[in-house]
């Protein structure tokens, strides 16, 4: 095993298929095949499978991800000690999930090449789950994610509540009430399209659970979210989602939205951070020009149905 082996492996799993990671890498797929098997040998483990959404990682195939990322990381710091003179606390990495990397991913890009160019930051998106884990296995230094954080390996910081809201057809269409606002109740009277992740409509969900048992009128799920506005703009149902997944197509008159009433409907984001030692200055510079994009974009309504939890910067340690 070798680092260019574990980096061809990664950008396997990633790509989800061997030939999308053979164009990537700009190899041969049968070369990149023969690299998979020679891993394969080594470990006496298979490490992917064929599956119906592509090509994914085993059991075993997962703990050798986890542990790669986190090893290619490490030298790439190392890489840039050594070869470019940067400092190894220099290079940030940085995970946004999908909706809120839509409104924040590039806003805090920009801010960090203007106030810390020194700081050489690395935004990826996914799911929190995933970058709650991410963050505890020490293959990202931050990550903003969906509550509740992890059960261990990592520390938090409350940073907002975001407000969940209808989207729905700006359209008007025949079974849309005129409202707009709407109860739970009038919600699960509507054709809803969900995502087959479940953070995505949290909000909602603890909510009629909390309330009477009522039922949704799933009409089907769409994880992309391009496509899943792209449904409810030509009428086929309506979903819920945060302000951060959908400012633009609101602006941009695809889609149109309803508020959740009597009770506003809300999901808690939190700053995470590893537990394990002292968070390096670099990545603590990065966490305090988060909290003050975010107060910049509550105060000028940039971001829109957000409330900002009462943090403490100080807890950044």
């Amino acid at each position: 095993m070798d680092l260019r082996q574990l980096r061809y492996f990664v950008c396997m799993v990633q790509s989800g298929s061997l030939a999308a990671a053979a164009r990537q890498l700009h190899l041969a797929q049968p070369a990149l095949s023969h690299h998979l098997k020679n891993l394969e040998q080594e470990f006496g483990a298979r490490l992917l499978e064929r599956g119906p959404k592509g090509m994914l990682p085993t059991a075993k195939g997962d703990l050798l991800y986890q542990h790669a990322v986190a090893l290619l990381r490490q030298a790439g710091k190392i890489e840039s000690v050594m070869l470019r003179g940067a400092p190894a606390d220099g290079i940030v990495s940085l995970g946004l999930p999908k909706t809120v990397a839509r409104l924040l991913a590039y806003p805090i890009f920009a801010r960090l090449k203007r106030c810390c160019p020194a700081i050489q930051l690395q935004i990826s998106d996914g799911y929190s789950g995933e970058l709650g884990r991410a963050v505890a296995e020490n293959r990202l230094d931050l990550a903003i994610i969906v509550a509740p954080g992890p059960s261990s390996g990592t520390r938090t910081m409350p940073l907002l509540a975001e407000e969940m809201v209808v989207v729905v057809p700006a359209v008007p269409v025949a079974w849309l009430p005129n409202e707009r606002e709407l109860t739970v109740a009038e919600v699960s009277r509507l054709p809803i399209l969900m995502t087959t992740r479940r953070e995505r409509m949290l909000g909602l969900m603890s909510a009629i659970q909390a309330a009477n048992p009522i039922e949704l009128a799933i009409q089907g799920h769409i994880d992309d979210l391009d496509s899943l506005l792209q449904a409810v703009q030509d009428g086929l149902g309506v979903t819920v989602l945060p302000w951060s997944a959908i400012q633009g197509a609101v602006a941009g008159g695809r889609v149109a939205v309803r508020a959740i009433r009597p009770n506003r409907v809300t999901r808690q984001l939190l700053l995470v951070w590893g537990d394990r030692t002292d968070m390096e200055q670099s990545a603590r510079s990065v966490a305090h020009e988060i909290c003050g994009l975010c107060q910049e974009m509550a105060d000028r309504g940039t971001w829109k149905g957000i409330e900002l939890a009462e943090f403490d910067v100080s807890e950044l340690q």
